[in-house]
């Protein structure tokens, strides 16, 4: 599910942590090898890899069938926070977010100040 309004994502958070990386655990991300033999990198998700020392923002939750927590809304639940001028940022891009480039994903900008203010000050 898409959330677009910071309210909505508490609801159907679990659980809210800050916290750096320390391990990659992992995310749904996969090597296609092409017929013509070049790899390729594939993703369910907008959202670039966390980076291994970095601090995040987790919106989290679990479902009840499920032992593991998961980013709640897949990248409305995830946020960079170790670059403190991105929070100062008026003009932010899907780089600062650590998002690839998707115009569909734009609404994001408004959300992350919006984190950020509440969260991140």
């Amino acid at each position: 599910a898409l959330w677009h309004d910071l309210s909505e994502i508490e609801e159907q958070s679990d659980i809210i942590i800050k916290g750096i990386v320390s391990e990659n655990i992992g995310q749904d991300y996969y090597l296609l090898k092409n017929p013509d033999g070049k790899t390729q990198l594939v993703t369910m998700t907008c959202q670039k890899p966390v980076k291994i020392g970095e601090e995040y923002l987790l919106f989290l939750q679990k479902p009840l069938s499920d032992e593991i927590y998961y980013a709640t809304g897949d990248h409305e639940g995830i946020y960079s926070v170790s670059d403190k001028t991105i929070i100062e940022n008026k003009d932010l891009t899907f780089a600062d977010l650590n998002m690839y480039e998707n115009d569909e994903y734009s609404y994001m900008f408004d959300l992350y100040k919006k984190v950020s203010e509440k969260y991140l000050k």
